[in-house]
């Protein structure tokens, strides 16, 4: 980001942002590695933010330390723990915000946190009425579902059960964009590209030398997918969108 100072000075700020799905001893190290290595290619300030995914309560970490013989090092980052924003007053902000951010921290929680495929699919048809309420425009509501949809994926006689409901509620505001989006292909559009990004992460992911396993986790895929993708080398991404067809 190129940013001003109070004084109209012009300064660069790289951010980086760790998404943190599982609790990791070595993430506060990870967290400081990335850190330098942007620093060091880029020589601008770098700002690191970790957002953390994960149930369990105590994980927190929010720095990195080291010292021998009087060298010590004493890295800290700011953290974001989503579990802490399901406070019911935090909640209510959520709710209420217009931000197109809240949905997507609204569908990662609801994705971990629910009990029942049954409420998962009512939060999910919940988190599409607030897409309309909130008067997004068409291209907004189609990106967010994607990303719901993917988020939060349910059995075929739910998802099914879940677009009635929809088609219903869209024809009520007379807003077909999710259901008429379905029927003429959106599948082979957007969908498409949505796993083409999923696979130019699982390649670069790759080049840090990552294990199947952490990449699996980053991309929520199994191990035995990302193995096959990297085997498959260019023909990843169609064995990526194959594999989805062949789930449905």
């Amino acid at each position: 980001m190129k940013v001003w100072t109070k004084k109209n000075q012009e300064i660069w700020v790289l951010i980086h942002v760790e998404v943190q799905g599982d609790p990791e001893t070595v993430f506060p190290k990870r967290m400081y590695v990335y850190n330098f290595r942007i620093f060091d290619r880029y020589d601008r300030d770098v700002v690191s933010l970790g957002v953390l995914t994960d149930r369990q309560e105590s994980f927190r970490p929010d720095s990195y330390a080291r010292e021998l013989w009087g060298c010590s090092l004493d890295f800290r980052f700011p953290i974001v723990k989503l579990m802490d924003w399901e406070d019911e007053e935090r909640w209510e902000e959520l709710e209420n915000s217009d931000n197109v951010f809240a949905l997507v921290v609204m569908a990662q929680i609801k994705a971990k946190s629910c009990k029942s495929k049954d409420e998962l699919k009512a939060w999910k048809f919940h988190l599409v009425k607030l897409m309309y309420q909130r008067n997004y425009s068409k291209e907004d509501i189609l990106q967010l579902y994607l990303y719901i949809d993917w988020m939060i994926s349910l059995p075929r006689k739910l998802e099914k059960q879940f677009l009635d409901d929809v088609y219903l509620f869209e024809e009520e505001k007379k807003m077909p964009y999710i259901t008429s989006a379905e029927r003429f292909g959106l599948e082979r559009g957007e969908v498409k590209g949505m796993y083409n990004e999923k696979f130019q992460t699982i390649m670069s992911l790759n080049e840090f030398n990552m294990k199947p396993e952490d990449i699996a986790k980053a991309t929520r895929l199994t191990p035995e997918q990302i193995k096959a993708v990297l085997a498959a080398g260019d023909k990843g991404l169609d064995l990526l969108i194959g594999d989805d067809a062949t789930r449905h």
